[in-house]
């Protein structure tokens, strides 16, 4: 996660949770020495299952039929403003890695590894991929610069986690982001080189995608604007239903009604009946 993603990303969230809950459901990187790894931050569990639980909530709204309530609308908007914040903003960072870009294809490849340049792929990759078995085997703490490829630097940033644990990422540094890169001690020099130069190529690919992204979240807040306020999809059936049902409940109490006259007038001549049987007392 990048600088810009987390600003939008704390902007989004700041009106539907309490900062307390920011501070717990996301681990923000400790600022050290203000350089580019304050750029990495990974969401905890609970955040994770806290962005599902919004996601439902979202899913849930959009289904639903009828005008959306206050507190979805503001829902809504907040979200899906963050996420236009954000896409907006990678929208530019591709764009500005393109025009940086410096070609590596065929004989164009340079590489500064370590001080030293490069013009051929097997002997670069081998100068990054031995420098980063030696800092895993030494379990290096914080940044350390391998090389510099296509205009951009490769960083390696390890990590002590307890008191055997150790965990590295080696990362691209990118315009207001960093990228990793998946450089494990296993993979060939060629493989090395083959990574990397997927990843210098991957950014026209990535600026299509935010578009896209971006895009979608469009249509959904125009989908949620349209219902604000607006009449439920269904409110004159509705509305004939209800009155339909007053029909059925008039008929039924007429009916119970006229059962209950027609119960009262049977019984009646028979009484009066009886009555004529005894007839007057006899005068004794």
């Amino acid at each position: 996660m990048n600088v810009p993603e987390l600003i939008a990303m704390f902007r989004s969230f700041a009106d539907v949770v309490m900062p307390s809950d920011l501070r717990e459901y996301v681990r923000v990187p400790d600022i050290s020495t203000g350089r580019r790894q304050i750029m990495t931050a990974a969401p905890t569990p609970m955040f994770k299952t806290y962005q599902q639980l919004l996601e439902a909530r979202i899913k849930a709204i959009e289904e639903r039929e009828g005008p959306a309530k206050p507190g979805d609308d503001i829902l809504l908007s907040v979200i899906t403003n963050g996420r236009h914040a954000a896409i907006d903003l990678r929208l530019v960072m591709p764009a500005v890695d393109i025009k940086r870009l410096v070609p590596t294809l065929g004989d164009a490849f340079t590489m500064t590894a370590l001080g030293q340049t490069y013009a051929e792929r097997r002997q670069a990759g081998r100068a990054v991929m031995k420098e980063i078995l030696k800092l895993v085997q030494l379990q290096s703490q914080g940044e350390v610069h391998l090389a510099s490829i296509g205009g951009f630097d490769l960083v390696f940033e390890g990590e002590r986690i307890g008191k055997e644990g150790f965990h590295y990422q080696t990362l691209l540094q990118r315009t207001g982001a960093t990228q990793e890169v998946d450089l494990a001690v296993t993979v060939t020099p060629l493989g090395a080189i083959s990574r990397l130069g997927h990843a210098l190529g991957g950014f026209e690919e990535e600026q299509q995608r935010f578009r896209r992204r971006l895009e979608e979240a469009h249509r959904r807040l125009a989908s949620c604007r349209s219902r604000q306020g607006g009449a439920f999809a269904f409110a004159d059936e509705l509305k004939e239903k209800k009155r339909q049902l007053r029909e059925v409940e008039e008929e039924l109490h007429e009916a119970v009604r006229e059962d209950h006259e027609a119960t009262t007038q049977a019984a009646s001549p028979e009484q009066g009946t009886a009555l004529d049987r005894t007839g007057p007392p006899i005068d004794r």
